[in-house]
């Protein structure tokens, strides 16, 4: 089983490096009581709560695989999170992968993390196609789907052990197999075949017996009574235990296995893998720890300081913790005919039209009345009287203002 309080840290250190805060873990529904990622979500969850880095976690059932995870992609990840961590089969990520790229999620503004955590003898070789190119199933006979989920996993980053490269590992992996089928044991193989879990047990065990045969190799022989030489062991305790096995490098099946003064072993790294957009294959980006192995030592090691970790196309900027249409595009709203903008111009400019039609009728207005101000004969309504006379029968207006001023 993977060192989950590592591997948590390791993810830890990359979501602090690009500043994000918050991460949606998805893991697969599945009958086995102690499955892989069951057991590494609690020390995974626990590690990011101990650093301020927020998280909420779901099981994909089988209703998700039906409904083409389109559930887990616009009810779950894009409410508010851009980061989401997978610990699911290979099979069941490449399916959601493509799900999201058809969904319209592989943008550059969201990044999907891999738990790698079922490595075995197939996918642990660099030389494999497992390894290299996770994203090509040789069984898929529409070449457009390949090359579609070639295009998804380039916003993937995968989480991975330290594979297992050496040739004294391949020797033993190939050794269990061969001694699992004289014995008829292959049903006892999770994985038909051999990975770093059960390397990493044999090397424990290998280590425990290690330990007790340099012991027990301290007896002494002491003499009886009868002559008879009697073998006497000294007792074992856990204090001599541990101090026989802290802080050593003890030879291991693929490389030595080293152990801080509190006995944890710290030599099992891991590795976060990036897609290569010009070949569509998988490259080491960092590790953690970084080497040399101690407990001082918790530093990503940036393998190749020219490769930056591409999210999409080669862009190697950071992705926001906020997409920049916010989440469910409140902050893109969808486009028409005229935008806001538009809209916005429409109205100020009949605003602006109308005050200009008011302006010039008020200064029309007020320029016939100055006018006619200014003109001599002019007389004020107020000033004429009026007195209704007679003359053959017909009422005529008498203007006695008028007749005054004109004696």
């Amino acid at each position: 089983m993977p060192n989950a309080s590592t591997s948590g840290s390791l993810i830890v250190k990359l979501l602090q490096y690009y500043k994000w805060s918050f991460v949606k873990f998805l893991y697969e529904d599945t009958p086995k009581p102690w499955h892989e990622c069951q057991v590494l979500l609690r020390p995974i969850a626990h590690t990011f709560a101990s650093n301020q880095i927020r998280s909420d976690n779901r099981k994909i059932t089988n209703n998700d695989i039906k409904d083409n995870f389109k559930s887990i992609f616009i009810d779950f990840i894009s409410n508010n999170a851009s980061v989401s961590l997978w610990c699911v089969s290979p099979r069941t990520f490449r399916s959601a992968i493509l799900a999201a790229n058809k969904l319209g999620f592989v943008n550059g503004e969201y990044v999907f993390i891999y738990l790698d955590t079922v490595l075995t003898q197939e996918n642990t070789d660099e030389k494999s196609l497992a390894v290299r190119q996770p994203w090509f199933n040789p069984n898929e006979t529409i070449s457009e789907v390949n090359e579609n989920a070639r295009r998804a996993f380039e916003t993937v980053l995968f989480v991975r052990q330290r594979l297992y490269t050496g040739e004294q590992f391949r020797r033993f992996a190939a050794d269990v197999v061969e001694f699992a089928r004289d014995t008829n044991r292959t049903k006892q193989l999770t994985h038909e075949s051999i990975g770093t879990d059960e390397t990493n047990f044999y090397d424990a065990v290998v280590t425990y017996f290690k330990a007790l045969k340099m012991h027990y190799e301290n007896h002494f022989i002491q003499q009886t009574a009868d002559d008879d030489e009697k073998i006497i062991y000294p007792s074992l305790d856990a204090h001599t235990f541990k101090s026989m096995i802290c802080n050593r490098s003890i030879s291991g099946t693929n490389r030595n296995i080293t152990l801080n003064h509190i006995c944890d072993r710290i030599d099992i790294g891991y590795t976060v893998y990036d897609l290569n957009p010009d070949n569509g294959e998988l490259e080491a980006v960092v590790a953690y720890p970084a080497e040399p192995f101690s407990s001082e030592n918790k530093q990503l090691q940036w393998l190749n300081e020219s490769r930056l970790i591409y999210f999409i196309d080669k862009n190697a900027s950071f992705i926001p913790d906020t997409p920049r249409c916010g989440f469910n595009n409140i902050k893109c709203p969808k486009k028409t005919l005229i935008p806001i903008w538009g809209w916005i111009i429409i109205s100020l400019s009949s605003i602006i039209v109308l005050l200009l039609i008011v302006g010039f009728v008020l200064y029309r207005r007020a320029k016939f009345e100055a006018e006619l101000k200014a003109m001599q004969w002019l007389i004020k309504w107020e000033d004429l009287t009026t007195r209704t006379l007679l003359h053959n029968g017909v009422a005529t207006p008498s203007f006695n203002k008028l007749s005054s001023s004109v004696k």
